[in-house]
Parts: C-alpha cells; structure tokens; sequence
C-alpha cells in the first residue's frame, strides 16, 4: 500500500442533510483513489445524526473524534503532525468534492487547493494570532507587506517534512490553543498563506494553487443537487453554512 499520500477529511455532521455530504465526499475519493488511505477528523458532530451510507467503501478509513472541539481546519495539522499517517496529506473539506484525480505537484513541499488576494477578515485578530508564534516579527512583517496570498478554507496539499520543518521555525502547533471560533478559523486562511510566503519569497511565483483562485475558480455550490447531477469535474464545494 502507497503511504506516500493520503487524505485528511475534516467533518463536522449536525444534521441527516450534512450526514450525507461527508458520505458522498468518501464515495467520490474511493471513486478515483479506491486503496488511499483516509483520515476523518470529527470536529464536535452530534453523534445521532452520523450514519455511514457507504460501508462496501469504507475500507482502510481511519476516523479520529477530536478532543480540541471548534478548532476547525486546524485539526488536519494537528493529527497529521502528531500522527504522520503518510508522508503527503491532501486536506479536504467533508463538504468538498472532486470528480477527477488531484494533480498536485510532487516537487513542492505545500500547495494550496485554492488560494484568494491577501485581504484581512479582522486584522487586530490575525496580527494577535500571529504574535502567538515564533519569529512572529518576521511573520508581521510579511503580513503588513500584503504580499501573500490567503488559503481558502485552510485546505493544502503538504509533506509532513514541510510542516515539520515549520512547526519548528515557528511553533504552529500553539495554535491549538488559541484558535476557538469562525472568526479563528478564517484568520488561519491568512496565516498559511503568510507563513508561506514569509519563508519562500517567490512562492507566489510557483504553481502554488491547484485549483486556481477563489475570485475567478467558480467552485461554490449551494445546493448538494450541484454535486449529485455532476461528473468529471475537477473540484467544488457546498456552501453548508455551519
């Protein structure tokens, strides 16, 4: 079995509706990537409404009930990190979906599935958030500069040496702390993309974002029929609103 890469499916379940996202997201990947090792992180779902729709693929799926409630996208970090499941997580949304194989590029450490202009949801926040980590100086810097580019919804294609390497530069994993709401969560978007571009200038200047970028991709569906009634394409994601 190839444990080169694998995937991470950050779920949250608060509803029969939103129970059948998470399984149709599973069908999908299995679709396309049938002997892939899957990591569900379960972020606080209410545990009446979980039901697994698709046991015939529900093979060589490991799920985790996270002990950090509310920490939203971070989890997938965090577990990757701590448990290094595979040497290549690819990060996806319970409410995202593909319909072809991801073609991620070997030869850089961290990609983004989409990327968005650097424009700040609350800066006093993020500039807080930022503070909390080490060569936090620098990190501000870079931030102030608006040179970077968000990460949207959090969601990478990362080696675990890469967040290795910068969780040791600057202590990410204190994060874990800090980060306790929607408002946290939006902020990490804005510090992937500055700790990114903090530590290689030109990453801007890479193909840095598979999917492309959020103002001109068009992948927000707000309707699962979207998905449903769809083949072949190359990503989307379901406004669940949670």
């Amino acid at each position: 079995m190839d444990d080169s890469f694998g995937f991470v499916v950050l779920r949250h379940v608060n509803s029969k509706e939103v129970n059948m996202v998470w399984n149709h997201n599973i069908k999908l990947l299995r679709k396309h990537y049938p002997d892939t090792k899957i990591l569900i992180i379960d972020d606080n779902s209410n545990q009446e409404y979980i039901e697994n729709l698709y046991p015939e693929i529900m093979y060589n799926v490991d799920i985790i009930n996270s002990e950090y409630p509310k920490r939203g996208e971070f989890l997938p970090y965090y577990y990757f990190y701590k448990l290094k499941p595979f040497d290549r997580m690819i990060f996806f949304h319970d409410g995202s979906f593909i319909d072809k194989k991801i073609n991620y590029d070997d030869n850089l450490p961290i990609q983004f599935l989409v990327s968005f202009p650097s424009w700040s949801q609350d800066i006093g926040r993020e500039i807080e958030l930022l503070s909390k980590l080490d060569n936090s100086e620098s990190l501000i810097n870079t931030y102030n500069s608006w040179n970077w580019h968000g990460c949207w919804g959090s969601t990478t294609v990362i080696t675990w040496d890469y967040l290795n390497y910068i969780v040791n530069k600057y202590n990410i994993m204190e994060l874990i702390n800090h980060i306790e709401c929607r408002l946290d969560r939006m902020c990490l978007e804005r510090i992937i993309g500055v700790i990114s571009c903090n530590d290689n200038s030109n990453f801007l200047n890479t193909n840095y974002n598979i999917f492309g970028n959020l103002a001109t991709c068009g992948y927000y569906v707000n309707n699962m029929n979207d998905v449903l009634n769809d083949e072949n394409f190359n990503y989307k994601k379901l406004t669940l609103g949670r």
